[in-house]
């Protein structure tokens, strides 16, 4: 978990938060229903001006379209990130994916998080 503290500490801040509800739960964040989690979405996006439909599909789908497509982000690791499995071709099989590759990646997503808009207090 360290090795995140450095690259996303937001993220860290949002983990670090919902310890005891790990604890109780099992769950690393709590579970919301699609609707509640649209809800929330609908909000943000109220709040950063954003005036299109946000759902949880639409914000899914643009993290794999924008965030990791657009910065080279290869195909299986974001399937992997988004509990998808690609094994349709021969070569995927052989594309496993390993803890250090996936921090390589987030490290070179960094940048675009590491702004204030995107800190969390």
């Amino acid at each position: 978990m360290m090795v995140i503290c450095f690259w996303f500490p937001g993220a860290v801040a949002i983990y670090e938060k919902y310890e005891k509800y790990r604890e109780e739960n099992g769950y690393v964040l709590p579970r919301l229903s699609h609707q509640k989690l649209n809800t929330y979405l609908k909000h943000i996006g109220d709040l950063a001006g954003i005036h299109k439909r946000l759902t949880h599909k639409i914000s899914r789908h643009s993290f794999g379209t924008i965030i990791c497509a657009q910065n080279g982000i290869p195909r299986h690791l974001t399937a992997a990130w988004l509990g998808h499995t690609i094994t349709k071709r021969p070569t995927d099989i052989y594309a496993q994916l390993t803890r250090e590759e996936s921090f390589f990646w987030l490290k070179k997503l960094y940048p675009i998080y590491d702004k204030p808009e995107f800190i969390i207090k």
